[in-house]
C-alpha cells in the first residue's frame, strides 16, 4: 500500500488532473499529471468496470499497480498529481508485465528521475 501523503484521494483533486492535466499513454494503460505544488507527488489510480465487472479483478489490478509503485516510488518527480487509468486489456497480465508496463508508462512522461530501472 502507497503511504498515505503519497495517495490521491479527493474527487476534487481527480478532477483537477482530467482538467488540465498532460496526458501520456501506452498500449495497457493511460496517466493523467499536472503539478501540485507539494513537496511530493500524489498517485491515484482508476480501473473502471470496463476491466472487469468483478471487484475482485478490480480490486487486484489496483494492488499490482501500487505494488509496482512502491518499488520506485523514492525515483519519481516530486510535485505532481498522477492518475493512473487502466485499460481492460491489463486484467489478463501478471505482476511482472504490469510493472513493465507502469514503469514504461512513468518514464515516458518522465517522472522517474532515475533511467537504471
Amino acid at each position: 500500500m502507497l503511504p498515505k501523503k503519497y495517495r490521491l484521494k479527493n474527487k476534487r483533486d481527480f478532477d483537477k488532473v482530467h482538467r488540465g492535466g498532460k496526458f501520456y499513454q501506452n498500449k495497457y494503460t493511460a496517466l493523467k499529471l499536472i503539478k501540485n505544488n507539494l513537496p511530493e507527488s500524489r498517485i491515484g489510480i482508476i480501473v473502471s468496470t470496463k476491466v472487469s465487472k468483478k471487484a475482485v479483478v478490480r480490486n487486484k489490478v489496483k494492488r499490482i499497480i501500487r505494488a509496482s509503485i512502491l518499488e520506485f516510488l523514492t525515483k519519481v518527480a516530486t510535485g505532481y498529481d498522477v492518475v493512473i487509468m487502466v485499460r481492460p486489456e491489463i486484467a489478463r497480465y501478471d505482476f511482472a508485465a504490469i510493472d513493465a508496463v507502469i514503469k514504461e508508462l512513468f518514464h515516458k512522461a518522465k517522472l522517474i528521475t532515475d533511467q537504471n530501472d
